[in-house]
């Protein structure tokens, strides 16, 4: 039985430097029972050199606090550790933005992560385990995206992305982090402006487990039919997944038994939402 608080405060402005430069500035102050405060600002330059084109500059810092299980949760061989910090994360990003006209829009975005004081199940020298603040994480990667409107209603949108992410002591990639990822997002108008069929594809390439083994890479595909301003208030959507019944396997955890864990064939979902 735990009892904790929260609380937060948020500040943001927008500058105009020159006509094509801005200046995005923000700094939130967060204040937690458990470890005490941190302080996280966000930057951004947004330059447009010319027209239909943007320069986006982005620099920012994050925390993820421990959770209660991370903190407090005691087993046979499982120690507490009340005295956990947060993880902090450290961001750069430039993004290249242009639109060919007004429908076709690219994107390029170029990043790099730093992941301090991460926390990760740790044996002790007399065999318990325990949540300790060890480590650190560097990731590096970029996205490339193309995105198309068309006038009859159509959407097409594609995107690569390619990421190194690796604990900076061992140099090996961390467990359950692909390497390479695709996705191709379609949708076409069945009832104009009313009812949209949705097709998604992605592919993603093998991950590490964590023994030290690959689970393989796949490619899987969801539909989705889905209404829009049909009925004031009403939202219906119906959903087939993983359509083409691939199987694949996620890596488990430090907590699970298994090495990987087979995930759900072909499923499908029927959804109402009414708002009054």
């Amino acid at each position: 039985h735990e009892s904790t608080y929260q609380w937060a405060l948020f500040i943001q402005d927008d500058y105009s430097i020159t006509n094509s430069l801005t200046l995005n500035a923000g700094l939130r102050y967060d204040y937690f029972s458990i470890f005490g405060s941190t302080v996280n600002p966000r930057l951004g330059l947004i330059y447009n050199p010319v027209q239909n084109s943007t320069i986006k500059l982005l620099y920012g810092t994050a925390f993820r606090a421990p959770n209660q299980f991370e903190l407090n949760y005691t087993g046979s061989n499982t120690l507490a550790n009340p005295s956990l910090r947060p993880e902090k994360l450290e961001t750069f990003e430039l993004i290249l933005e242009h639109y060919f006209t007004q429908q076709l829009r690219a994107e390029l975005n170029l990043f790099h992560t730093d992941i301090t004081n991460v926390i990760s199940l740790t044996t002790l020298t007399d065999g318990a385990i325990q949540n300790r603040n060890v480590g650190n994480v560097d990731s590096y990667g970029l996205e490339v995206q193309l995105e198309q409107l068309f006038d009859n209603g159509f959407q097409g949108r594609i995107s690569y992305s390619w990421q190194d992410t690796k604990d900076d002591t061992t140099h090996q990639r961390l467990t359950n982090s692909p390497e390479h990822m695709v996705k191709l997002n379609l949708i076409a108008p069945l009832w104009a402006n009313k009812v949209f069929a949705g097709f998604e594809t992605q592919y993603m390439s093998g991950r590490n487990t964590p023994l030290g083994s690959e689970v393989g890479d796949y490619v899987i595909s969801n539909l989705t039919v889905y209404t829009q301003n049909w009925i004031k208030g009403l939202e219906v959507s119906a959903g087939v997944y993983n359509l083409f019944d691939e199987q694949y396997f996620d890596p488990g955890s430090d907590t699970h038994l298994q090495n990987a864990i087979e995930q759900d064939g072909l499923t499908y979902r029927v959804k109402a939402s009414i708002d009054f």
